[in-house]
C-alpha cells in the first residue's frame, strides 16, 4: 500500500509540472507574426531583419528569473514548428527551480512575468507572441 501512495504522489508531481526535485519544466512557444523578413525562410527557419526580431532565431537564449533576479533555468530556441509567409512559431522547454515568481526573458531582454500560481494553472505553459 505504501509503495501505490509513493506511486502515486510521484505521478501527481509528474503531471503538475514538479520534478519532485524542486524544479518544473515549463515548455511553451514564441510566435513571431511580422513583415520584416530579412530573406525569407532559410533551411526551416524564419530570417528576421535585423532591427524587428534579429535575435529572435534558433539558438535564441531564452532565460528564467526569479523574483529576487537570480537566474534560475537557461534553454535556447529551437527550429520552428510552424513557418508561414510572414510568421514563425518556435518551441522552447527548460528546467527551472521553484520560485514564487519568474521572468522568462527572450532575445533582447523582452520579458514576461508570471507568478507560480499562474505557471501551475497554466499547466507550466507559456506561449508568447512578438509582433502583430
Amino acid at each position: 500500500m505504501k509503495l501505490l501512495t509513493a506511486l502515486g504522489l510521484t505521478a501527481a508531481l509528474l503531471l503538475s509540472g514538479c520534478g519532485g526535485d524542486g524544479t518544473h519544466l515549463i515548455t511553451g512557444t514564441i510566435t513571431v507574426n511580422g513583415t520584416n523578413m530579412a530573406s525569407g525562410v532559410l533551411d526551416g527557419a524564419c530570417v528576421w531583419s535585423p532591427e524587428t526580431f534579429g535575435d529572435i532565431k534558433v539558438g535564441a537564449r531564452v532565460t528564467v528569473k526569479d523574483g529576487t533576479g537570480t537566474i534560475i533555468g537557461n534553454s535556447w530556441i529551437e527550429k520552428p514548428i510552424f513557418v508561414s509567409g510572414a510568421s514563425c512559431v518556435y518551441p522552447y522547454s527548460v528546467t527551472v527551480s521553484d520560485a514564487e515568481s519568474y521572468s522568462v526573458e527572450v532575445g533582447r531582454g523582452r520579458a514576461e512575468y508570471y507568478s507560480k500560481v499562474d505557471l501551475e494553472s497554466q499547466g507550466w505553459k507559456i506561449e508568447l507572441t512578438l509582433g502583430n
